[in-house]
Formats: C-alpha cells, sequence, structure tokens
C-alpha cells in the first residue's frame, strides 16, 4: 500500500513538472493593441446628439488569421445630465452587432468586450460605434431638442482594439502589388521590421533611378499620409555586406539587379518584373524589377501607375514590352459625382451625419471660380423646418442649406466654392 502510495504521489509531481504554470500560446499566434484614436486621425473620439455614430476603418493583411481572444476595451466618459438607464452605447463590426450595453454598466471602468473572429475579414474591416443619448425629460419633450449639447459621450485613452490573429503562409502574387508591402498595422506589433529597403547597382544608371522614384511614389500615395513605411536605400555590394552580418527583415525591393536566388526565375531577355517570398524571411517579400536597356528612359516599374495594364499582372514573374509614352488625360472642369465614383448616397437617422467626397485638383490647375450643383431630395415626412445641410469644404463652411418644402426638387441647389480653398491635391 505505501509503495502505491509512493509511486501515485511521483506521478502527481512528475506531471506537474511537465504542465506549465500557464497557458502558453503557440508560436505563431502574435496579438496587437491598437489605441482607438490612431484609427481616428490621433483625434479624441466624440459622439454627440441624441444619436451619435462614428464609423473607424482598419485593414487586415491577407495572411493574417484572426482568433477569438480579439477583443475591445471600452473606456468611456459622458454626461452626468444623461439618462445613463436609459441611454446606451452600441458596437458593431463590418455591420454585425457586438455587444449593446447601458451606460450605467459603463459607468466608473473599464469594459472588456470579447470580438468573434469571423466577424471580420481580409482587407477593410468597419468598427461602428453607435451611441443613443437620452436626456431625463426626453419624455416630455418628445426628444425635441436631439442636438442638446448635453448629449456626449468621449471615448477615454484607454481605449483600444486588440486583435489576436495567427499568421498563415500565403502564395506571392504580383496581384498583391502594393498591399503586400503596405502593413500599417505592423506599426502596433512588437516586431515591425525595418521597413522597406531598395537594393540598386553598384554602378548607377538613369533608369535605375527612375525606377526607384516610380516604385517608391507608388508605394508612398497607396500608403496614405498615416502610413510610416520607412525607406532604406543600399547598394548591392552594401546589401551583401549587411547580409553577411545580420538577418534581413525587411521588404525588398531590387532595381536592375537579380541576387542570385532569383538568377534561375527571371529571364534577362525582356523588362520583368517578379515577386516572391523573401529568401532571408519567409513572413517578407521580394521583389526584382529589371529593365532591359537603363538608359533608354524607360523604366518596368512604370506599370504600377497604369491602372489598366497594373489589373493584368499574376504570378510571380511579369515580362513586359515598351509601350509609348502616354500623354496625361486634359483637365475637364465639370464632373458629376457618378463620374467621381459615388452613386446616389442617403443620410439615415437623427444627429449629424457625414457625406464625404474627394475631389482631385492636378497640380497644374489653378481655379479662380468653382460650384456645386447638388440634386437633393428627402422623405416627405421631414421636419424641413428644423433640418439643415451644410456643405463644407477642407474644414470650412460654405453654405448652409435648408431642406425644400417638396420632397423631390427638380431644381439642383448652385453653391459657389470659395476658389481660394481649393488646394492642389486632394480636397474634401
Amino acid at each position: 500500500m505505501i509503495q502505491n502510495t509512493k509511486i501515485f504521489l511521483a506521478g502527481l509531481l512528475l506531471i506537474s513538472f511537465l504542465m506549465p504554470s500557464r497557458i502558453a500560446r503557440a508560436a505563431n499566434d502574435d496579438s496587437i493593441d491598437i489605441p482607438l484614436t490612431s484609427l481616428h486621425s490621433d483625434q479624441p473620439i466624440q459622439l454627440t446628439g441624441l444619436i451619435g455614430i462614428q464609423n473607424l476603418e482598419f485593414n487586415l493583411p491577407r495572411n493574417w488569421k484572426l482568433t477569438n481572444q480579439s477583443w475591445f476595451e471600452v473606456d468611456i466618459t459622458a454626461s452626468k445630465l444623461l439618462d445613463r438607464s436609459a441611454s446606451s452605447l452600441t458596437i458593431s463590426i463590418n455591420g454585425l452587432q457586438v455587444a449593446s450595453l447601458h451606460l450605467n454598466e459603463l459607468a466608473g471602468r473599464g469594459r472588456r468586450i470579447a470580438l468573434p473572429a469571423d466577424f471580420f475579414t481580409a482587407g477593410k474591416n468597419v468598427l461602428a460605434l453607435e451611441a443613443t443619448l437620452y436626456l431625463p425629460d426626453d419624455t416630455k419633450t418628445n426628444c425635441r431638442v436631439w442636438d442638446d449639447p448635453a448629449r456626449w459621450l468621449y471615448f477615454n485613452a484607454p481605449s483600444l482594439l486588440h486583435l489576436a490573429f495567427q499568421k498563415q503562409s500565403l502564395p506571392v502574387d504580383l496581384s498583391d502589388f502594393p498591399d503586400a508591402f503596405l502593413q500599417p498595422l505592423d506599426t502596433y506589433s512588437a516586431d515591425q521590421g525595418d521597413g522597406i529597403l531598395f537594393v540598386l547597382p553598384d554602378q548607377m544608371k538613369p533608369d535605375d533611378l527612375n525606377a526607384l522614384a516610380a516604385t517608391a511614389y507608388f508605394l508612398g500615395y497607396q500608403g496614405g499620409e498615416n502610413f510610416v513605411w520607412k525607406p532604406q536605400i543600399l547598394t548591392t555590394s552594401q546589401f551583401d555586406q549587411k547580409t553577411g552580418v545580420q538577418s534581413i527583415h525587411s521588404n525588398v525591393v531590387f532595381i536592375d539587379n537579380i541576387p542570385q536566388q532569383f538568377e534561375k526565375a527571371i529571364s534577362t531577355q525582356k523588362n520583368a518584373i517578379g515577386m516572391f517570398a523573401s529568401p532571408w524571411d519567409a513572413a517578407k517579400i521580394a521583389m526584382v524589377i529589371f529593365d532591359k536597356d537603363r538608359e533608354d528612359g524607360y523604366t518596368p516599374a512604370t506599370i504600377f501607375g497604369d491602372w489598366l495594364r497594373k489589373i493584368l499582372l499574376s504570378g510571380n514573374v511579369a515580362y513586359l514590352d515598351r509601350t509609348a509614352d502616354r500623354k496625361p488625360p486634359a483637365f475637364k472642369n465639370k464632373y458629376t459625382f457618378e463620374e467621381l465614383g459615388y452613386l446616389d448616397r442617403t443620410v439615415r437617422g437623427m444627429g449629424n451625419e457625414n457625406l464625404i467626397y474627394r475631389i482631385y485638383l492636378p497640380y497644374r490647375v489653378d481655379p479662380t471660380l468653382a460650384s456645386v450643383s447638388l440634386q437633393i431630395t428627402h422623405n416627405p415626412d421631414l421636419d424641413d423646418k428644423s433640418s439643415s445641410i451644410a456643405v463644407v469644404l477642407n474644414g470650412y463652411t460654405v453654405a448652409s442649406i435648408l431642406p425644400a418644402t417638396q420632397s423631390t426638387v427638380a431644381t439642383p441647389v448652385r453653391v459657389s466654392l470659395p476658389a481660394k480653398r481649393l488646394r492642389p491635391g486632394i480636397n474634401v
């Protein structure tokens, strides 16, 4: 009996020794914490009005598979004049409701809300925050003063989005450019890598620099002003020296020099672009841009700016014939919203709602007169006496429009825009 007891205790000790003291994640599991304000241009997030709505967008890489260990940390401060038992905050991901909580459930403390992994998708995701903010006397006034200054809810700095994921191995394809190089969420990862590395020949020629400028421009343009991509430029000999003393954890672009790892994959008989998994870090990308004639004023990198030909890129390697240089399209002085890519759009609900239109103005154009013609229709039951539509150009209020008495108006509303408020590039 004593011998059996000793064996049993020894077994327990062995099991305790072999079992970890806490649950360990698999080696390929990772997570990031995204402060909520970073999804809002680093500005505080405040919901106001009877119904306040804020949509926050972020992009998930294709090789990220989210797990059910993701959550949303909510930490708010709300007006003390609200009816907290009636007011609520609703959280949705891609149109799917995650939670709806009364404010008295959130008072004085943070709240962690689990996020189902299957609510997310590769590419663009939308986190929607919707607050319904009631005042104690709303039952008597029928919520008539919907924009009362007492209706507000503020998200405090600890509010964040915690995403837990596993990185998957995906085939590398030219059609993934530039998304494969632009991973803005890496900013929040402990393993941020070293940015994008450009490797040029030791003996540079004009077309090498043209390829560098073109590729950097397209990456910077697609990444947007909030994407920090930290480019580095090395020559071939400097790159070889660097790989001899340290590991490379960067996406790498080889311009007019083909590393030995890809010499058999790319023919030098024609202009070519190739994209492969990096031999120095399987989670990164290596791209090769090869120009057969480096002094003819042409670089195959220009295809990244040709939206018609770019969609034909696929596979690991594409061979390109030089095409005739095209003249830039003539600037039109009149566009419809449909020509700009916007179909009919509708505002619903109560409170401040925004419809944002982006218009590109070429740098060579200096406008002297500008206007917008708006065809506006509304619900017949709309209270046209207390409703209004504001026209804002680049943050400057241009006009305020009162809805017509009729629900359908054939005559467009013409609004003059101050030319001095327009600027080269994107206008909003």
